[in-house]
């Protein structure tokens, strides 16, 4: 009968722990930021465990020993419902099993099977209530395994430093809390004249990220465009001291990860950093900060915008002599800064503004990052990708250009406070006609700000889709922004 009972107990503890795997993945293996991710998971297990806590108030008064065997059964059931719940909730988030995700499955299904067996010899009433407690477990065998990972990441990093001083390449890093991956593919093709250009692939950004694309990179590149994130303090400064860039390129300044950075100013001191670190500096004419004399800066005045729609851009760019006369289907004003910063550095670096003219058409938009499409004469725009608040209130203006009906779906902004995502709802209540808030994360602090507007709430994309068949009409406008992965809702 134990027996039987432990394994009931494995097999919730894993499933316990399969959907607290994907938090964990999500926040990269850092077990301090898991917490922001599960509520929702963490809110059912403590029901569980207030219902399994009652359940074996009235096994020791009322129940006869007689009958224990059989009561251990049913202080399993909560831990068990709270399985049923989480699958029915969150039933399309999914773990990556890479290999550090196998390894700490394999530490966790042992610590699980330990525990089991100790209960179950002297503990049994309690099998139930730490079905529930699994994250404690998994934290601990992410701990476990992270010295075999660290050593394993420090010899691929070195690796892919000793690449990098092999071929050595120009290495441009760029940073900003927004526009970090469009202007890292817009210096990939303007860049092109000066020797083959090699770019981190999609949003790669951290230590391996980078040194994953390194090792990928070919031995005959010239031009190596590195993204640089950060999202605390000191993230910007380890990257310097791996890959050691010759040029810096900031795009903005903005809350972006707030949560972590603490406040603004250091999230713009975070940025600055690579700036002042590299011999030569490119700075977009939206940051509006002190800048140290190496840095070069668009100025916003030498920018005339012709045309700025859902449908595309023009504008012209002066710099160094040269008229730049710019059509693209990029969209957005921060595009506009970001194609200027971009044509500052390649003249900078000794492109011929001929080459730089006839690579403007090349550039094409970042997927789900003000990605424009027409289906059905209904104009979309996707910018599902962008996360920060500054981006997303340049994209609803731009939104706001449109003659007909605007729609705004967003699921609001993470690593920032409530404040943030009340703000932006009130802008949407100023210039668009109906609102979408998706998911939970942040439903509150959207709903909170919301005036005047027509606004529905819903919880997953399925359920946004069915609600699109409904209310979206041959001419509206939709813009996606800010749509968080189901795992933010956990």
């Amino acid at each position: 009968m134990l027996f039987v009972l432990s394994l009931l107990f494995i097999g919730i503890a894993l499933a316990h722990g399969y959907f607290y795997s994907c938090a964990l993945q999500l926040k990269n293996y850092r077990n301090r930021e898991i917490f922001s991710v599960v509520t929702k998971s963490m809110t059912i297990d403590a029901a569980a465990l207030c219902v399994n806590a009652l359940a074996c108030f009235i096994c020791y008064a009322f129940v006869s020993l007689d009958y224990y065997a059989a009561f251990y059964f049913v202080l399993l059931l909560p831990s068990l419902a709270a399985v049923v719940v989480k699958a029915v909730v969150f039933k399309k988030v999914n773990v990556d099993f890479t290999r550090r995700m196998k390894t700490i499955a394999v530490t966790y299904g042992i610590l699980v099977l330990v525990l089991s067996a100790l209960l179950t010899v002297f503990v049994p009433t309690a099998l139930g209530g730490v079905a529930c407690l699994t994250l404690p477990l998994l934290i601990a065998a992410n701990s476990f395994t992270l010295p075999f990972f660290k050593n394993k990441n420090k010899r691929y990093l070195d690796a892919a430093k000793e690449k990098l001083k092999r071929v050595n390449p120009l290495i441009i890093a760029v940073t900003g809390s927004g526009g970090k991956t469009t202007v890292k593919n817009m210096l990939s093709v303007l860049l092109a004249e000066k020797g083959k250009t090699y770019a981190t692939p999609k949003s790669y950004n951290t230590p391996l990220g980078i040194a994953t694309s390194v090792s990928a990179m070919d031995e005959d590149v010239k031009i190596f465009v590195a993204e640089f994130g950060a999202r605390k303090t000191g993230d910007i400064k380890e990257l310097v001291d791996l890959f050691k860039p010759n040029i810096g390129v900031l795009t903005s300044i903005a809350a972006q990860h707030v949560e972590t950075f603490g406040s603004i100013e250091n999230v713009a001191k975070e940025k600055l950093s690579l700036i002042q670190a590299t011999e030569k500096a490119f700075v977009s004419s939206s940051v509006d900060y002190d800048l140290p004399p190496n840095a070069i800066k668009v100025k916003e005045e030498n920018i005339r915008i012709k045309r700025l729609d859902v449908y595309g851009t023009a504008f012209d760019y002066i710099f160094d002599g040269e008229t730049f006369e710019v059509e693209t289907e990029l969209l957005g004003l921060n595009n506009v800064y970001n194609l200027a910063l971009a044509i500052t550095v390649a003249i900078s670096l000794g492109v011929s503004a001929e080459y730089v003219r006839q690579s403007i058409p090349l550039v094409k938009p970042v997927p789900h990052r003000l990605e424009g499409m027409t289906s059905s004469g209904l104009r979309i725009i996707d910018d599902g990708y962008n996360v920060n608040p500054s981006g997303a209130e340049d994209a609803v203006r731009l939104l706001a250009t449109y003659p007909g009906r605007k729609i705004v779906t967003t699921s609001g902004f993470v690593e920032t406070d409530d404040k943030e995502n009340e703000k932006f709802a009130r802008f949407l209540s100023q210039k668009v006609d109906v609102v979408i808030i998706l998911g939970l994360k942040n439903r509150r602090a959207l709903l909170a700000g919301l005036d005047g507007v027509e606004y529905h709430c819903v919880g997953d994309m399925e359920e946004c889709k069915k609600l699109y068949a409904d209310i979206l009409m041959k001419g509206d406008a939709l813009l996606i922004t800010a749509n968080l992965p189901e795992e933010y809702c956990m």
